[in-house]
């Protein structure tokens, strides 16, 4: 049905999902800022899709919560978290190797993890500007090379989901 407003089809029912349930089942997810916010949302709807995931963030009663609510999400594989700050490699590399000793190497990556000051732009110390873009960017990075090192080594495909914002 075409929306008349828009000339669009009709948003889908409320509730409708664009992939079956199980459609990850035997695949491992790692989402870091996995504990809140749009990285919860996110692990929330993989876990409904069936995959195992490894949740990462740097606040352990947040993702011990989350944890606990992720692993109770119907059709949800095996949940397990990790306090991580992604700016630091050395830790990046404990979590992956931790990942791969409860769950197995993910095959998904979701780089979710951000630095966020509520400020107008003109307000933003160095010190705040330095903490944006060292877990923003930096941390993604770190992520995201642990991820591609483990995948070559292994001869094995993966994907990456960065998320960005503003």
């Amino acid at each position: 049905m075409e929306n008349p407003q828009h000339g669009l089809p009709a948003p889908p029912p409320l509730g409708a999902a664009a992939l079956p349930s199980g459609t990850y089942a035997g695949q491992v997810v790692l989402v870091t800022g996995g504990g809140t916010g749009l990285g919860k949302a996110v692990a929330t709807e993989f876990a409904r899709l069936g995959a195992d995931l490894l949740i990462a963030g740097r606040r352990l009663g947040q993702l011990q919560a989350a944890r606990d609510e992720l692993a109770a999400v119907p059709g949800a594989g095996r949940v397990s978290a990790a306090v991580c700050d992604i700016r630091d490699p050395e830790r990046v590399a404990e979590v992956f190797d931790a990942a791969q000793a409860a769950l197995g190497l993910p095959d998904v990556l979701v780089n979710n993890a951000a630095a966020n000051f509520p400020s107008p732009a003109e307000d933003l110390s160095p010190n705040a500007w330095r903490a944006v873009v060292d877990i923003t960017l930096t941390g993604t990075w770190f992520m995201t090379r642990e991820f591609g090192r483990r995948h070559l080594a292994a001869g094995t495909p993966g994907s990456i989901v960065n998320i960005g914002a503003n």
